[in-house]
């Protein structure tokens, strides 16, 4: 079928085959706008409608329908800043990256290097939203990890009763590993002990997820494939919580980037193993 289309376009004169492209391209336009004002007038009505009903009948908790909010009388609790600006200015560089075909043409390490920074830059704008209490409430809110460091026992003493004393920890220290814990006993013996190197560790976490992910991709799948996820990455919902809360800081990440880790740098299906993070960044082309 594709070998007849292509015999009938040779033989149709250039204008025609080039008026067919462009009307191509023009109905590509109209169905993307098409299916953007869809979307927004969907919003839309679930915005008003979410609002009246919310305001009518509060104990049904709808939130900020569709999605769930903290308003209790409106739902939607809408906000503006600076910070929601520059996210969207780092939104605007990845899709004029996606639309210039930056992703298919740059060096794997350049993507990575760049996707890391611009994910962390997105997550920490999205986080200033709320000023410098969004960027530090995933280190003094007193459900999170920090809050538990007074009432747990030295280091050994910690891991070896963990299991036996967990009620006495706040729900995210119950609901992960204890390494988390070590890791802020470790930064307060070194004199990084408070709410702002927490939160400065949660913004680099942001930073070394993606290029580990990343580099898992290109160990596991290939250059193409991490050419396709890199913008997604950069731009992922989990962009709101990763400073937000401390749980991106969890040293469940350093096993991406361990070059014996079993998740895309060991034998992978039988292959060589692959090279690990800081490899990529320095060989890939």
């Amino acid at each position: 079928m594709s070998t007849s289309t292509g015999l009938l376009e040779r033989t149709e004169p250039e204008p025609v085959i080039e008026a067919r492209r462009r009307s191509r391209k023009v109905c590509g336009y109209v169905g993307c706008a098409a299916g953007l004002t869809l979307a927004a007038w969907i919003i839309a009505i679930s915005v008003t409608r979410g609002r009246a009903l919310q305001r009518l009948h509060r104990e049904v908790m709808l939130g900020a329908a569709p999605f769930v909010g903290r308003n209790p009388v409106d739902g939607w609790d809408w906000r503006f800043g600076l910070g929601l600006v520059g996210a969207g200015l780092v939104a605007a560089a990845v899709a004029a990256g996606v639309w210039f075909d930056w992703f298919h043409r740059a060096r794997i390490r350049t993507i990575v290097a760049t996707c890391s920074v611009a994910a962390t830059g997105f997550a920490l704008m999205l986080a200033l939203t709320d000023g410098t209490d969004g960027v530090l409430n995933g280190a003094r809110h007193p459900t999170e990890y920090l809050a538990n460091l007074p009432k747990a026992p030295p280091a050994g003493e910690f891991v070896r009763t963990f299991l036996d004393t967990i009620n006495r920890y706040s729900v995210h220290v119950r609901g992960h590993p204890p390494g988390f814990i070590l890791v802020l006993k470790f930064m307060a013996r070194i004199g990084l002990g408070g709410p702002w190197p927490a939160a400065l560790l949660s913004v680099l976490s942001t930073g070394v997820l993606v290029a580990a992910v990343l580099t898992t991709v290109w160990a596991v799948a290939g250059a193409e494939w991490l050419r396709r996820c890199a913008p997604f990455l950069v731009l992922a919902p989990y962009a709101l919580w990763q400073v937000t809360s401390a749980d991106s800081s969890t040293p469940r990440s350093a096993r991406s980037v361990s070059p014996s880790s079993p998740s895309g740098f060991g034998a992978v299906r039988g292959r060589r193993p692959q090279p690990g993070l800081l490899e990529v960044c320095c060989s890939a082309r």
